[in-house]
């Protein structure tokens, strides 16, 4: 790391620990913590595959060990139904794998269709590469209900995209990226590109600016996860950097709040961020043994919540950099 590369990540770290101490005074101060909890779930995240077209240097994908799945369209039909039985009205899902890209489904489509038809289900989001999102598949997307998209980009640069994402896919992703901003489907989903770039200034690109002006939100990265120890910082490039590490943990994590993620071989964990293998300490159990419901009245993720408030972290939680305290506000 160059000497201004290093001064960028102190100030940036900097920021970074006066956001966590912040968020830790705002915790430990509410009359109202923990928050929300008779609220739970808030939301739900299936992922529909695991299998990914991309080998990001950021991401755990590259050291996934479960074996490739596709989730059955009746077990999905079966997830969805169960969650809203769960009394759950006007709520939203993420088809957001932990690993993966929902687009690898070839019957995505079909499983949006049947989500949007239960009139619960308000906003469905799934985050995506874009490398099979082709105008004519955004438009079935889009007609099948889904309303919500994130798309992981690079910076607009062929090498750097290669580098990062480990494949020579850039030119379609962006030929795919010009294609669904001349649909008339554009302006009824809402898209984020999300620049995971290891540029300082990503906004010189010409292309950058032509996103910008059809249409397009465009946020960055500056920090990354290390996946409980998995990435390493000599695996990111240039201007990407590993989160600071935050050094307390006193609060139960916001993932413990927001809802299950419920993994394609139907075992459903308290984590869809993290729990890379679906065997963790997070585990509530599978869909093949039990019920949403009897899981999530087991007290588990009670027990969970309790163990952070008593310093006794589950050991994937440990080491996480991507923990968010359950503050009044997440």
């Amino acid at each position: 790391m160059s000497m201004k590369t290093r001064a960028l990540y102190s100030a940036l770290s900097f920021l970074f620990r006066i956001k966590y101490f912040s968020e830790d005074w705002r915790g430990v101060s509410s009359n109202n913590f923990p928050v929300n909890a008779d609220d739970y779930p808030t939301g739900l995240g299936i992922e529909v595959t695991n299998l990914c077209n991309a080998n990001c240097v950021f991401c755990a994908y590259q050291y996934r060990e479960r074996p490739t799945t596709f989730m059955p369209h009746e077990m999905f039909r079966n997830v969805i139904d169960q969650y809203v039985g769960l009394g759950k009205d006007k709520t939203g899902i993420g088809l957001t794998p932990v690993v993966g890209d929902p687009l690898v489904d070839r019957d995505l489509v079909g499983k949006i269709k049947y989500a949007r038809s239960v009139s619960q289900i308000n906003n469905i989001h799934m985050t995506t590469n874009a490398i099979l999102l082709t105008q004519e598949l955004f438009d079935q997307l889009v007609d099948a209900g889904l309303n919500m998209m994130t798309i992981s980009m690079s910076g607009f640069d062929p090498r750097e995209y290669e580098r990062i994402y480990r494949n020579n896919q850039y030119a379609n992703v962006v030929k795919n990226l010009r294609a669904i901003a001349h649909s008339n489907r554009f302006k009824k989903c809402q898209i984020e590109i999300g620049l995971r770039t290891s540029s300082l200034f990503p906004w010189l690109k010409k292309e950058y600016w032509e996103f910008r002006s059809l249409g397009f939100k465009i946020s960055r990265n500056w920090f990354f996860d290390n996946w409980s120890g998995k990435i390493k910082e000599d695996a990111l490039h240039g201007m990407m950097f590993l989160r600071p590490e935050r050094r307390s943990k006193r609060i139960p994590c916001t993932m413990l709040y927001k809802g299950p993620h419920v993994l394609a071989d139907g075992t459903i964990t308290a984590c869809g961020c993290r729990d890379l293998e679906g065997t963790s300490e997070l585990r509530l159990g599978s869909l093949k043994e039990n019920s949403m419901a009897e899981m999530l009245d087991s007290g588990k993720i009670e027990n969970l919540r309790q163990r952070f408030l008593n310093g006794d972290l589950p050991d994937v939680c440990r080491d996480c950099k991507h923990y968010s305290p359950a503050t009044l506000k997440y």
